[in-house]
């Protein structure tokens, strides 16, 4: 697969307005040189006049509408408290959710144009239309079906059916259409059916799999439409074939294994390949139908005492670093080949792959 870059930003001014539009000369188109590599298009960044400095948090999701309507990417700003909406252009059409959400943590969309957000602050998850009308919420705290402790990721499957990253509850929570619990697996703990603190996840179009991203055990877990584990994503081996994009912190010469850092978003592609967002070592990576890793890109920009990174992670690092590294961790980079802590992924039916590329608040476009 070749990727190239764009960039979209994703400041928008704080108001107590319910959308916010944008207008065309808010948008700058391109800015940014060509990067050379051979047989690489040029890469383009398109992004938005800075507002106010929002930090970006959350997924990027794509809004599959007809083909003759434009492209939208859906942007959860835990800062700015709502979800930005922007056309694939860069172009901000509105927020959605100023008022109600409090903290954002991840966003869906079903068949009917229902937008699902979490909330990780309200323990819910808010339901709008196509229009940004707020159309209720599921779910309140607790621990009982059907409650939620800090919910973050949402995925919609074939059916309409809503997954839940009960995150605090360390267990993947699933609801119907109309929004019943109509199901829940996972509880604390590190075996193969236990999560702990899972982050998001992804339900696969075809056969119904569904990967988890388990965050507090730094692996990405795969489950058969019958919640049964099929596969555990933690260490992985690149061979001679696999094609690395970008700078990367580790050798990539055939034999090397390496470990997923820290998982943060999983998605699945219409093929059924799966994208992992791995905010640890600030890189994305890809695994075919058979879980094997096909491409890893971007990265950080070198290592740095572990005190140096943001407050999130410094805690969770120092008990928890791969590889043996005790003393350092990797840190993110802004260059365009470079990722600071990607969370979000979204993967649109015209192929686009959009990464939330957070600490360096921005949406990073690959084409």
């Amino acid at each position: 697969t070749t990727l190239n870059s764009q960039v979209v930003g994703e400041h928008a001014r704080r108001s107590s307005s319910a959308s916010v539009i944008s207008d065309e000369s808010q948008v700058e188109t391109p800015l940014s040189p060509r990067i050379p590599k051979k047989g690489k298009k040029k890469k383009e960044y398109i992004s938005l006049k800075q507002r106010v400095s929002n930090l970006l948090t959350g997924q990027a999701m794509h809004h599959r509408e007809a083909a003759d309507k434009p492209e939208r990417i859906f942007v959860c700003d835990d800062e700015a408290h709502c979800v930005f909406i922007f056309l694939a252009s860069g172009k901000l059409e509105r927020a959605i959710g100023k008022g109600v959400i409090h903290l954002p943590g991840g966003v869906a969309l079903d068949t009917r144009s229902r937008l699902f957000v979490s909330d990780r602050w309200l323990h819910c998850i808010h339901i709008y239309d196509c229009l940004g009308q707020n159309l209720g919420r599921i779910g309140s705290y607790g621990a009982k079906l059907g409650q939620l402790n800090s919910p973050s990721g949402v995925a919609v499957d074939s059916q309409d059916r809503i997954y839940v990253c009960d995150t605090n509850n360390h267990r993947i929570q699933i609801f119907s259409p109309e929004g019943k619990p109509v199901a829940v697996f996972g509880s604390l703990g590190w075996k193969e059916h236990q999560f702990s603190y899972p982050r998001t996840v992804s339900v696969e179009a075809k056969d119904g799999r569904i990967a988890v991203s388990d965050y507090g055990n730094a692996r990405v877990l795969v489950f058969d439409s019958q919640f049964s584990c099929v596969q555990v994503l933690k260490k992985f081996q690149w061979s001679e074939s696999d094609h690395v994009m970008g700078v990367v912190l580790e050798a990539d010469q055939s034999g090397v294994v390496e470990e997923i850092g820290l998982p943060w978003d999983v998605q699945f592609t219409p093929e059924g390949r799966l994208y992992v967002t791995d905010v640890y070592y600030h890189r994305l990576l890809l695994f075919d139908q058979s879980y094997v890793a096909q491409q890893k890109f971007g990265a950080g920009g070198g290592y740095a005492e572990v005190d140096q990174w943001r407050k999130p992670f410094k805690q969770m690092r120092k008990d928890h670093l791969p590889l043996g590294k005790q003393a350092h961790a990797p840190i993110g980079g802004s260059s365009a080949t470079e990722f600071n802590c990607p969370q979000g992924i979204a993967y649109s039916a015209a192929g686009r792959l959009y990464v939330a590329d957070t600490d360096n608040n921005r949406v990073q476009v690959y084409i």
